[in-house]
């Protein structure tokens, strides 16, 4: 699978500190072959969306930012500076 990231979604985390700034971008999912991956969201939300307009309807969505907070086993998951997990 590829990830291309979408630019126009790249955004700075405002609630973190400016020197160690944050940031996130969401991503389209393809097939090797180049073709939509069928199960990314994002592919589905614009299937849909299109099918939506060819109906004559307007389609309203918002994001829904999942966030998911665990207990670290050890101390070095703690530590951001050693990487991702």
């Amino acid at each position: 699978m590829i990830a291309k990231p979408d630019l126009k979604t790249f955004q700075l985390l405002p609630w973190r500190p400016k020197e160690k700034s944050v940031a996130s971008m969401f991503a389209d999912i393809y097939e090797p072959d180049g073709t939509p991956y069928k199960g990314d969201p994002r592919w589905v939300l614009k299937r849909n969306l299109k099918k939506a307009q060819d109906l004559g309807y307007t389609f309203y969505v918002g994001p829904n930012w999942s966030t998911f907070t665990l207990r670290a086993a050890s101390q070095n998951l703690r530590d951001s500076t050693k990487g991702i997990f």
